[in-house]
């Protein structure tokens, strides 16, 4: 993770504390849209603009300059998307108040001043199923609990997992109920199908028998697990790295 300095047409406008360089071009716009409100953009390399098309290829590091006396931090070039001359960007760039710095550092969010750990585009995207769910829902609660509270890194990951148990439990039993009411409804029609028909749906039946039992499963093992009192939870260690 390095700090990415935001250069807009040869000024600097911002700061992004915290990135992963080696994270697509795609994410780190995202990034910039979110935090320095920047909307309309193009990424530039050499002094030419990169295809929006390479976005998703290109990976910030390849793309990046590195700082000068400063290991930790990268720039990168931005331009408007209708790019005026060379001999014309000087009349163009982003002005600034008298009395105000040409380079402005976005301040850390209150997640980043604690530490707390907010999944990116990129692994919400290559997760799968429940996990997937959890790590949305981390990010929000998470996110939540930093901007209204002054707890500690540790007490808001003990809550943010209390509440996801809660949260699993509560969407298991809705796909356990989902599941059962979609045989219910094929036993309903078998005597109305004819016998290919009905054979497909005992397999489907079966299938969806099969997936309901794999789902109160997890709901017992999701309870089983619950910590008690004082316990670590010790699953969601990663989570306090």
């Amino acid at each position: 993770m390095k700090a990415i300095k935001i250069v807009f047409d040869g000024e600097t406008v911002g700061v992004l504390p915290a990135f992963n360089e080696g994270d697509t071009l795609s994410n780190l716009r995202d990034e910039i849209s979110d935090d320095l409100g920047l909307k309309s953009f193009v990424y530039l390399y050499e002094d030419l603009p990169i295809e929006l098309s390479k976005e998703s290829i290109l990976k910030v590091e390849c793309v990046a300059k590195q700082v000068s006396g400063e290991n930790e931090c990268l720039s990168i070039e931005l331009t408007s998307g209708d790019r005026p001359p060379q001999g014309d960007r000087d009349s163009t760039k982003l002005k600034t108040n008298v009395g105000q710095t040409n380079m402005f550092l976005r301040r850390p969010s209150s997640w980043e001043v604690r530490g707390i750990k907010i999944y990116t585009t990129q692994d919400i995207e290559v997760a799968k199923g429940m996990e997937k769910q959890r790590r949305l829902f981390w990010n929000d609660t998470a996110k939540k609990l930093c901007k209204e509270t002054k707890k500690s890194k540790q007490d808001i990951a003990q809550i943010i997992n209390e509440a996801w148990r809660k949260e699993q439990t509560g969407l298991l039993i809705g796909e356990s109920k989902d599941l059962l009411n979609a045989a219910e409804d094929m036993h309903a029609k078998e005597s109305k199908l004819k016998p290919s028909t009905l054979s497909k749906n005992v397999q489907r039946i079966r299938n969806s028998q099969n997936e309901l039992e794999k789902v109160n499963a997890s709901i017992v093992e999701t309870q089983k697990n619950s910590p008690g009192p004082g316990e670590a939870n010790l699953k969601r260690k990663r989570e306090l790295e």
